[in-house]
């Protein structure tokens, strides 16, 4: 995987906690909006990738990198938007 940029630790630790409750989650992307079940993550292709099970009941894979905003959808959370700390404009 070209291009791929680690994200901060406090940034995963909320991708973490979404994925640990199976948060409903909005992610803002770099090039749009995703939503659905945090189910997990997983590494691959030299990148780490959440996993998003949609209404559908498919499975997304989203580049961490790409993540600018996590709003959760599910009530009650233990928080309810994160905005993700990387420079994610190159």
């Amino acid at each position: 995987m070209t291009g791929y940029r680690t994200i901060d630790c406090g940034d995963y630790d909320f991708i973490e906690i979404a994925c640990l409750d199976r948060f409903q989650v909005q992610l803002t992307l770099t090039d749009g909006d995703v939503t659905g079940v945090a189910a997990g993550v997983a590494s691959r292709d030299g990148g780490e990738f959440i996993e998003l099970t949609t209404q559908d009941g498919n499975s997304s894979f989203v580049r961490l990198d790409r993540i600018r905003v996590l709003t959760v959808m599910s009530r009650p959370a233990r928080f309810l938007q994160h905005t993700f700390s990387n420079d994610h404009s190159g």
